[in-house]
C-alpha cells in the first residue's frame, strides 16, 4: 500500500471539495427590472438602439450595415445577471472581469440610427473555456428601418443550444417584437 503525506491526503480532498462545490447548481435569483432608457434621446432625425444579451454569460459581437453607411463595428456585449444565476460567485466575478476587461465587453451598448435608412443587425459570439473548448453561435442578423422618436432593442438570446436575435420596439417601456423585414 501506498504512503501518502498526510499533506498531500489534505491538498487532495481540499481539491476534491472545491470541485464538487464549483459544480453545484444555485437556485436562479429574481431578474432584475430591466430599463430600456438610453444615453440619447430620439429624435425626428434619429432612433436610438440598444444593444443587449441574455441566457449565457458569453460575449455577443455586433455590428451594423447599411446601404448609406456600410459596416460598423459596434462593440461587444455580455448578459452580466445571467451569470449570478447559473454560477457559482466567485465563478461569476471572474466571467465579469474576463468579459469587461480582456474582451471589452459590456453589459449593454447603444447607438443612434439614421431614421428612414435601413440596417441589418448582426450579433455573433465565440467563446473558449479554460479546458481548451471552443463554441460558437451565429451570426444571426435582423433587418429593421427605424422610425422617428423610436427606441430599440437588439436581444441576442442563447437557449437549449441555439441562439437568436430579434428586435423589439421599446419607445413605451413594454418590448414589442418587430416584424422581420428579412
Amino acid at each position: 500500500m501506498l504512503n501518502i503525506p498526510p499533506l498531500l491526503k489534505l491538498c487532495s480532498l481540499f481539491c476534491m471539495v472545491s470541485l464538487a462545490v464549483g459544480c453545484a447548481s444555485r437556485v436562479p435569483a429574481k431578474p432584475a427590472p430591466v430599463s430600456y432608457q438610453t444615453n440619447f434621446t430620439p429624435t425626428d432625425e434619429y432612433a436610438v438602439l440598444l444593444l443587449r444579451s441574455t441566457g449565457a454569460p458569453m460575449p455577443v459581437a455586433y455590428s451594423l450595415t447599411s446601404k448609406e453607411h456600410g459596416e460598423v463595428q459596434v462593440g461587444k456585449v455580455y448578459d452580466g445577471a445571467t451569470g449570478d444565476e447559473l454560477l457559482l460567485p466567485w465563478i461569476a466575478k471572474f466571467s465579469k472581469k474576463m468579459n469587461s476587461g480582456m474582451l471589452k465587453a459590456v453589459p449593454s451598448r447603444e447607438t443612434v440610427l439614421e431614421v428612414g435608412a435601413a440596417y441589418t443587425v448582426y450579433g455573433n459570439s465565440e467563446w473558449s473555456n479554460a479546458s481548451g473548448g471552443k463554441g460558437s453561435c451565429g451570426p444571426v442578423h435582423s433587418t429593421f428601418t427605424p422610425e422617428p422618436q423610436k427606441r430599440y432593442l437588439a436581444l441576442f438570446t442563447f437557449s437549449n443550444g441555439y441562439c437568436r436575435q430579434e428586435i423589439f420596439d421599446v419607445t413605451t417601456g413594454a418590448p414589442m417584437l418587430l416584424k422581420r423585414e428579412s
